[in-house]
């Protein structure tokens, strides 16, 4: 069972979320029965994910830039979400994609779920984790320019 481990608010995008009434539909999306961590179980994870957000009329591959293949995975209501189930570098470039759709007024809070440490470890090596991205998240408060919540997904 996949579930919400820990959450980490920067700049108040917890609270922005739950305003909007947003907050408890991200939370329904990551609480799954039916997925577990384990190795080769990101692609069933992701697939689950996706279907659970479009239910709920998110749209997904959402490309930052109409002339680019860059992509967020979902978007609503101004508000975009990646979901990084691979190799931690990839968190950077779901951190420059968030902030470039804030800079272009496309999105107003990012979303940002990865799994905990031990889950990242059951799924493969050098898999983004929870702990490291909130740590360099706080190192980059200086660059970081919207409002962003970092979900730890675990079993």
């Amino acid at each position: 069972m996949m579930n919400i481990c820990d959450i980490y608010s920067y700049e108040n995008a917890r609270g922005i979320l739950f305003e909007r009434d947003i907050l408890a539909e991200i939370e329904k999306v990551f609480h799954i029965d039916t997925v577990q961590f384990k190795k080769g179980g990101s692609v069933s994870i992701r697939e689950e994910i996706s279907n659970r957000f479009n239910s709920l009329g998110w749209a997904d591959k959402v490309r930052i830039k109409s002339n680019s293949n860059l992509r967020i995975s979902y978007l609503k209501k101004k508000v975009g979400v990646c979901v990084q189930l691979g190799n931690v570098s990839r968190t950077y470039a779901d951190l420059m994609k968030l902030m470039y759709l804030g800079k272009v007024k496309k999105i107003e809070v990012g979303v940002i779920a990865v799994p905990g440490n031990l889950e990242a470890n059951l799924l493969g090596q050098n898999v983004a984790n929870f702990e490291r991205l909130v740590r360099e998240v706080k190192i980059f408060t200086k660059l970081i320019d919207i409002p962003l919540l970092v979900i730890c997904l675990g079993n």
